[in-house]
């Protein structure tokens, strides 16, 4: 597993070739990066809470920003007391604002390297309130691919089980 305590049910998010690496040449910039840039988009429709934009990204895996852990990110509210957080956003890419209603799919900013984060991924987590310190819950997804032993696996309609690899889809 990746996280634990309270975030134990939160999921990093990156692109892998088909070798398995997640970066172009050396990885040194995060453009060399396959995920880097590409649209984050809302798991639900809601009201954002919390939107902050203005922190720089790192370079990979040579400075972090360990006083503002999040970087850049985006919290909604989906009512019943679930919030959905969103971390490490391109600096200047949020597309939303606090108190606007979203869609589900709706485009919240880029994926960047903001915050406590070694190289480009999105950071995702579904909590019990609107705190950036909340307690994650396990997040239930209509399909995802499962990689064990070997093989890939579509599952349906679960939440991701801790240390499971998973993937938005099927490899190519």
């Amino acid at each position: 597993p990746t996280h634990y305590g309270k975030w134990r049910y939160a999921l990093d998010f990156i692109f892998l070739n088909t070798e398995g690496k997640s970066h172009r040449g050396d990885g040194d910039k995060p453009e060399d990066y396959y995920i880097w840039g590409t649209p984050v988009l809302a798991v639900a429709a809601g009201r954002v809470v919390a939107a902050v934009d203005g922190f720089s990204d790192n370079p990979p895996y040579q400075s972090w920003d360990e006083k503002a852990p999040s970087g850049n990110y985006v919290i909604i509210d989906h009512g019943n007391r679930e919030f959905s957080e969103y971390s490490h956003f391109q600096k200047g890419s949020i597309a939303v604002k606090v108190g606007q209603t979203v869609e589900r799919g709706q485009a919240l900013g880029l994926v960047g390297n903001s915050g406590y984060s070694y190289e480009p991924h999105i950071h995702f987590q579904l909590q019990d309130s609107p705190d950036i310190q909340a307690t994650t819950l396990p997040a239930r997804f209509a399909v995802f691919y499962e990689l064990f032993r070997g093989r890939v696996y579509e599952v349906v309609n679960r939440a991701p089980l801790e240390g499971e690899y998973v993937s938005h889809q099927p490899p190519q």
